[in-house]
Order: structure tokens, then C-alpha cells, then sequence
């Protein structure tokens, strides 16, 4: 990945010095792993599960996106998955459903800069 590339994965909240980091420096494996994150179902199984009032189902779709989401360095992405995976944990689904727009609109940027990749 070249230095503009970098520099929109910044602006989108991922912590590339962190995520090069976690993935000992290999930038091919970081971009690959990246690229598949398009291709991860945690985001539409949480949908999924929220919209049908499946607490436990929602809790497990978004404690695995936030694992992915940490492991990549996707902080903005992370931080809204955080708070909806203990707001799940906790049993209100009610707080969750209230963070999912922002969820949405965090994930719809890494999508989209994915697609530019």
C-alpha cells in the first residue's frame, strides 16, 4: 500500500500504525486480511438479529465484528461495536438498536475505502 493509501485508511479511523503492527509489519497480509473484511458476515447477521429482537443472536453477531474490527485497527468501526456489544450484553436492545445508524454509517465508509483498495 502506498502512502496516499495509508493516509485514507487514517482518515477513516483505522490505526494503520497499529494494524501494521499487529500483523508484524507484513502489509501484504494487513491489506489482504483488510480486503476480506468486505466479505465478513458479523455486520449483517447483527442487522439481521437486532431487526428480529434476537438479543443473543445480536450479541454474538456484534462481539465477533468488534473482534474483527479490533484485529484490522477499524477504531471508529470498533468504538460504535463496543458500545452496541455491551449495551447487548447487558440485555437492552433497545440502547443497541439506538447506536445502529451510526454503526451503519462507520461501516459503509470502511466498505467503500475497501472498495477502493
Amino acid at each position: 500500500m502506498d502512502d496516499k493509501t495509508l493516509q485514507k485508511l487514517e482518515a477513516a479511523g483505522v490505526d494503520v500504525e497499529g494494524a501494521i503492527e499487529r500483523f508484524l509489519g507484513n502489509m501484504e497480509m494487513f491489506h489482504l486480511f483488510l480486503k476480506n473484511f468486505a466479505e465478513d458476515m458479523n455486520y449483517a447477521s447483527l442487522v439481521e438479529a437486532v431487526d428480529a429482537g434476537d438479543v443473543q443472536k445480536a450479541f454474538t453477531a456484534a462481539h465477533a465484528l468488534k473482534g474483527v474490527c479490533g484485529n484490522l485497527s477499524l477504531i471508529a468501526l470498533y468504538d460504535v461495536a463496543f458500545v452496541i456489544t455491551e449495551d447487548l450484553r447487558e440485555g437492552n436492545l433497545d440502547a443497541a438498536r439506538t447506536k445502529m445508524p451510526e454503526l451503519e454509517e462507520e461501516y459503509k465508509k470502511v466498505i467503500a475505502l475497501i472498495g477502493e483498495l
